[in-house]
């Protein structure tokens, strides 16, 4: 006889844009209750709206609950797809740069996207991150005050 809850939780969003406060708090209510009762979590990823459904949006669902080892495989495959996906770059370097993984390959990826996107304050962020654990903590300051020159909140700098 199987000793495992047969409770199973659920999270079922949509890939049609960034999650809300709202999505993250449905998901915690599943998770934790599927958990207290010693059952499973599931996440689903429901693109039932094939024209706004876009691969960052689910990639970054899966994160909820998927393996770095399954990420990184999950990265791969994107960018098999689609190689100048520069969120998906990004999003790869900061993983590999967390995870203890291959720091030039995360530096590598990383000033693709600032090529790309110089003045991007996500992209100078995850680049200068990668910076300061390589030790380069001069040129990590530099990306870093330029990351935050470049963010606003709303119509206002950071910096302002």
């Amino acid at each position: 006889m199987n000793n495992r809850s047969s409770v199973c939780g659920r999270f079922a969003p949509s890939p049609t844009g960034r999650m809300h406060l709202g999505n993250v708090f449905s998901a915690l209510l599943s998770w934790l209750s599927a958990r207290a009762q010693g059952g499973t979590w599931l996440l689903r990823i429901e693109d039932i709206d094939p024209q706004r459904s876009r691969y960052e949006y689910a990639d970054l669902l899966t994160a909820i609950q998927a393996p770095t080892d399954q990420l990184l495989e999950n990265y791969e495959h994107i960018l098999r797809i689609d190689p100048a996906n520069l969120m998906i770059l990004n999003n790869y370097a900061y993983l590999l740069a967390t995870s203890g993984g291959d720091l030039r390959k995360a530096e590598q990826m990383s000033q693709q996207t600032i090529r790309e996107q110089p003045e991007n304050p996500t992209f100078l962020d995850t680049y200068a991150w990668i910076l300061h654990l390589q030790g380069q903590d001069s040129l990590a300051a530099f990306y870093i005050r330029k990351a935050l020159q470049n963010a606003t909140v709303g119509t206002h700098s950071l910096l302002t």
